[in-house]
């Protein structure tokens, strides 16, 4: 009985505590489509980037090749297939600008 008044009693006293702890906890709300306009932007720059620094790999492999068929072809594959993931990463890019267009609706 008295553990019951107890909390009763602390119920009373801290319960506008809790009200009030409410509206700060809340979160902001953000909308899904500024979240996927924002990953696809933060993951389409570092591809630009990885794409980028596997171009001048490439390129510097095949300067430095000194006439081996192997390192030549190795570095050219490189070069291609980095240019054909930055081609593969602009198509994504831009479907993802289309959806956040077509969720924004805009």
């Amino acid at each position: 009985m008295v553990k019951r008044f107890l909390f009763l009693i602390l119920l009373i006293l801290f319960l506008p505590f809790f009200v009030q702890a409410t509206d700060i906890l809340t979160l902001p709300t953000i909308p899904i489509a500024r979240v996927i306009r924002r990953l696809g932007d933060i993951l389409f720059y570092i591809l630009v980037l990885l794409a980028f620094v596997f171009v001048l790999w490439g390129g510097i492999n095949f300067v430095t090749a000194s006439g081996d068929p192997n390192k030549i072809e190795t570095a050219k594959k490189m070069v291609i297939f980095s240019l054909i993931g930055i081609v593969i990463g602009a198509v994504a890019f831009g479907i993802v600008n289309l959806i956040y267009s077509y969720l924004a609706g805009r």
